[in-house]
């Protein structure tokens, strides 16, 4: 039995527990948890550090302390979180001499020998990992197994980096359920949805998408294919959490949750015969809402069980540049999905960004106004961005950011020093965006139009009402020459704090 220190470091440690509060969003790491679950039932003692949940001067002193008990440390790593990963795996190399540092996740997938060749890093195990970490445990050991007979593996001889050949898919059903108690769950449970307090927790039915987004780089860690997981593990994993923790709220994080339209309907039965006081939301699909798969009765059923919000990417108004996203959808049917949702006191959350590669002015004010018409059509929607689009590496627009003039890290320490973990890109930062200015100004009257609910709980709302009007105004006659009401804005704050400091 090995003892395995996991750790999942933070996008952006600085501005961490302001975001936490900020959003009331507090995710569960659920691929770190899968595979401390997966090695915790294979016989090892396993510890987990999720440093989103830990103050700023605790982080530091807790990992070195696991590295300290653990046989091994494994990092899961987005790449908007290789700067802190390399920072912690650096220190507890130091602090504890000997230490075998493995590294894996999305970043460490697209990016495995350039990884491995960083001396922070010992290991490197690409793709999904159960199973290549269970070996690898058992080759740090000392049994008899060879790292070139471990798939899914990156190391060094000498000199040179070996990758070794992938694994086929996991077979999902297979897993075991995911044990929470590894967490501080009670650091997640307390959140905020739609304004109400909830006690809720992040669930994962299934794994992978069958769609082939452009943007998205699930297609090459997960394939185009979705893999559901046993149903009946699943409904006893929520039994326990909801009986255990006192939960009324739960988030299923699939992307294609309703792939298969029996395991919602097993949901929503199992959670109505317990008689469970659960509200949850789900990611959709719009196609799958606008079309006739999804019954009006099956809605209905749905509704009744608790399910109260649907998260839906509607990415652009344009279609255009829906093709070029090779969304699959059009935004008809996102009217439709919205109009459908809303029939049956459905939320409808809707994503959407700008900034694509390839996509004109009239393209980012098409998106910006369809947004406004849908919220002023349906006050109920709830809105995302328009977010800029971020060069993530993996999906295939990413490429599309290489050839118009985005440069690509050669190093493991040129992504730390990329700051990807920044709640935005600059418009001006990304050589594809056409008018950068103007394309804020947007956004900046995208928010204010859109936010009229929100302004009556200020003490002084009447400027920010006359705001929204005349943003609103701005949509419905598309007019935006002579853009000076941010600038007075920014005049008033500039003003603001002047007098404040010297008082």
């Amino acid at each position: 039995m090995a003892k395995v220190g996991l750790v999942f470091p933070c996008t952006n440690p600085s501005s961490r527990e302001a975001e936490i509060s900020k959003w009331g969003y507090k995710g569960v790491p659920i691929g770190l948890l899968s595979m401390a679950s997966y090695l915790e039932s294979v016989g090892h003692q396993v510890r987990v550090i999720d440093t989103m949940m830990y103050p700023k001067d605790r982080v530091e002193e807790s990992t070195i302390e696991l590295a300290a008990w653990a046989d091994c440390v494994g990092f899961s790593v987005m790449t908007t979180q290789v700067s802190h990963a390399l920072s912690l795996s650096e220190l507890i190399k130091k602090a504890v001499p000997g230490i075998t540092v493995i590294w894996g996740g999305i970043h460490s997938t697209l990016f495995p020998e350039q990884t491995e060749t960083d001396p922070a890093v010992d290991f490197v195990v690409y793709g999904e990992g159960e199973e290549p970490m269970r070996d690898l445990i058992k080759y740090l050991r000392g049994e008899k197994i060879k790292l070139r007979d471990i798939p899914n593996l990156v190391y060094r001889e000498g000199a040179t980096v070996v990758k070794t050949e992938p694994l086929n898919r996991v077979d999902v059903k297979r897993l075991p359920g995911l044990n929470y108690h590894l967490l501080d769950i009670e650091k997640y449970i307390d959140r905020e949805v739609l304004g109400q307090k909830v006690r809720g927790l992040d669930v994962l039915t299934s794994r992978g998408c069958p769609y082939r987004c452009s943007f998205c780089a699930n297609t090459i860690l997960l394939g185009q294919k979705w893999r559901p997981r046993d149903i009946d593990t699943v409904l006893g994993e929520i039994d326990n959490l909801v009986e255990t923790h006192d939960l009324n709220f739960l988030w299923i994080m699939d992307d294609y949750f309703f792939g298969d339209r029996k395991r919602p309907q097993a949901l929503a039965d199992h959670i109505l015969r317990k008689g469970y006081q659960l509200s949850w939301e789900a990611n959709i699909r719009a196609n799958d809402l606008s079309s006739n798969r999804l019954s009006d009765e099956y809605l209905r059923t749905m509704r009744r069980s608790g399910l109260i919000g649907l998260k839906i990417g509607a990415e652009s108004g344009s279609d255009e540049i829906l093709k070029l996203l090779k969304k699959d959808i059009n935004s008809d049917q996102v009217v439709r999905a919205v109009k459908r949702c809303v029939s049956h006191d459905i939320v409808p959350y809707l994503y959407f960004m700008n900034g694509i590669p390839g996509e004109d002015i009239g393209e980012i004010k098409k998106t910006s106004l369809f947004m406004y018409n849908l919220k002023t059509a349906h006050p109920q929607v709830v809105l995302n961005g328009p977010g800029i689009f971020r060069p993530y590496p993996g999906g295939e627009l990413y490429y599309r950011c290489l050839d118009a003039g985005y440069s690509d890290p050669e190093t493991l320490r040129e992504w730390a020093e990329r700051d990807l973990g920044a709640n935005y890109l600059p418009t001006g930062s990304l050589p594809w965006v056409p008018e950068p200015k103007f394309v804020d100004d947007l956004h900046w009257y995208l928010y204010k139009a859109c936010r009229e609910d929100r302004i009556l709980k200020y003490r002084f709302a009447w400027p920010r009402m006359a705001l929204g009007r005349m943003a609103q105004w701005r949509f419905q006659h598309n007019f935006w020459r002579f853009r000076f009401e941010s600038r007075i804005v920014g005049m008033a704050r500039y003003l603001r704090n002047i007098w404040q400091g010297a008082r």
